[in-house]
């Protein structure tokens, strides 16, 4: 019986570090991912070869109207480029989610 018992807290264990890595590790990188990527879009924003002024100038006029255009478009960029960067980011951890929980397994059946 000390056994079975032993072999039950072993898997609950191995449910426990999966959930962990799972819940917790993903969604870290994930948002980590998001403010890399709104900063690095933020960064490109800042040293674009073209004047951004000149852009809305184009579309609206007054300096208030111009300076809401070029914040708003500088927001949307952020936007896309930090959804795009968490995307990656929550698949890069998820894929080593998986392959730490085969190699830790591999290690323990002491396959590898």
């Amino acid at each position: 019986m000390a056994l079975w018992n032993l072999v039950l807290l072993k898997q609950f264990y191995q449910v426990v570090l999966v959930c962990q890595l799972i819940f917790i590790d993903v969604p870290q990188t994930d948002k980590i991912g998001f403010a890399l990527g709104g900063f690095f879009s933020l960064m490109s924003a800042t040293f674009a070869y073209e004047d951004p002024l000149s852009r809305a100038a184009r579309d609206v006029t007054g300096t208030k109207a111009q300076t809401v255009y070029v914040m708003k478009e500088m927001g949307r960029n952020m936007w896309s480029s930090g959804k795009g960067f968490a995307k990656v980011g929550a698949l890069y951890a998820g894929v080593e989610c998986c392959i730490e929980g085969v190699s830790r397994y591999d290690r323990q059946q002491g396959c590898c």
